[in-house]
């Protein structure tokens, strides 16, 4: 199934307008920040919400828009919510042969078929349980053999990792990830962890504010984040400006300076927080970037730390449990900042975008 999604969709002081296809065999991911419109689109699509102008289509057929609506049960949709909203007075079993049954298929055959997809995913032991006896990890795997035990064209997936532990997400990730590769539909994930949109999309579509910020590779995405959100998304320090003679000039007249003396124009430049180093004094070595700040935030970061610095120039940086105890880095520190003009990687922006001109941004990941 081939979707295309051209439409506005009106709530109250909120519009949510994109232009988008999906296409078969792909794995979207969908980010933003709260009430960027992400739920909103999966609903659309869903046919839990309806279109106020344009249309959705599905292989070339309208199937939503002022004048036409196909209902959620005839769209070949499945759907994983991030609740489960599994059915508990029924067994996993039945739970999972419901789609095909509401579609009129027998009782047997359902059965059989919901059988086979349980243990395609490897939990056809659980077939006879119910709902309040499973685990967050067991009772998601069952979400999703509901949601493919209907042959969708489109699968959609809300959230389907955030309830679970740090352990359960990993395993659990790799399992739908081998489900997503072998899905022959459109998949259309929303998801707040960069981690799941890195390992398991082939495509991310980022939404703000109810428009599309970017449509892109997750790998492009990561090397050229156009927003501050998208920046923050990936754990990367953003700052906007304009381009000229190897530094870009943000909106209060400071300066980064850049490796690329070519650029001209609206840029951004992206700092990696493990290229950023931080002094209690002025540096005296050879970078060109040189900045004062007041730490704002000391948080762990997996073997490591995060140091959130504001001041003209806001930056993240990321240091050792070493550098951390000789710095002795408190909240309200006055610190100094460098980076290496080589380690700044800039692009250009088109001057009419939204990020085309701006000063730097504080960015929280």
């Amino acid at each position: 199934m081939t979707v295309s999604a051209d439409f506005a969709l009106q709530r109250g002081a909120f519009e949510l307008r994109l232009d988008v296809t999906l296409r078969p065999g792909e794995v979207t991911a969908v980010a933003g920040p709260n009430g960027a419109g992400k739920t909103s689109l999966l609903r659309a699509l869903a046919g839990l919400e309806r279109v106020s102008e344009g249309s959705i289509r599905m292989n070339g057929t309208v199937v939503d828009s002022p004048s036409t609506f196909v209902r959620p049960r005839d769209r070949r949709i499945g759907f994983v919510f991030q609740s489960y909203v599994l059915f508990p007075h029924l067994s996993v079993l039945e739970n999972v042969a419901f789609g095909p049954r509401s579609r009129g298929t027998s009782k047997t055959r359902a059965r059989q078929h919901a059988r086979a997809v349980l243990e395609q995913l490897g939990i056809g032991w659980l077939a006879d349980r119910r709902p309040s006896t499973l685990s967050g990890g067991q009772a998601q795997r069952v979400a999703l053999a509901r949601a493919l035990a209907t042959s969708p064209g489109l699968l959609l997936l809300d959230e389907p990792l955030a309830a679970l532990d740090a352990q359960t997400k990993n395993e659990l990730r790799t399992v739908l990830g081998e489900q997503l590769r072998a899905f022959e539909g459109c998949s259309l994930m929303v998801s707040h962890d960069p981690v799941d949109a890195l390992l398991l999309a082939d495509r991310v579509l980022v939404l703000e504010d109810g428009r599309v910020a970017q449509d892109d590779t997750p790998a492009r995405i990561a090397a050229f984040p156009r927003t501050a959100y998208v920046a923050a998304l990936m754990s990367l320090n953003l700052v906007r400006g304009i381009a000229g003679g190897g530094v870009i000039t943000q909106a209060d007249g400071s300066v980064v300076h850049i490796a690329d003396h070519e650029l001209t124009g609206p840029a951004a430049a992206v700092i990696r927080p493990e290229s950023v180093v931080v002094h209690r004094q002025p540096p005296a070595g050879s970078a060109r970037n040189v900045w004062q700040g007041v730490v704002s935030l000391v948080q762990p970061w997996e073997d490591r730390t995060r140091v959130h610095v504001e001041g003209p120039t806001p930056m993240i940086a990321t240091v050792t449990a070493l550098s951390r105890t000789e710095l002795a880095l408190t909240p309200g520190m006055p610190v100094w900042m460098s980076v290496k003009a080589v380690d700044v990687r800039s692009y250009p922006l088109a001057a009419a975008g939204p990020d085309a001109s701006g000063g730097p941004h504080s960015l929280a990941p």
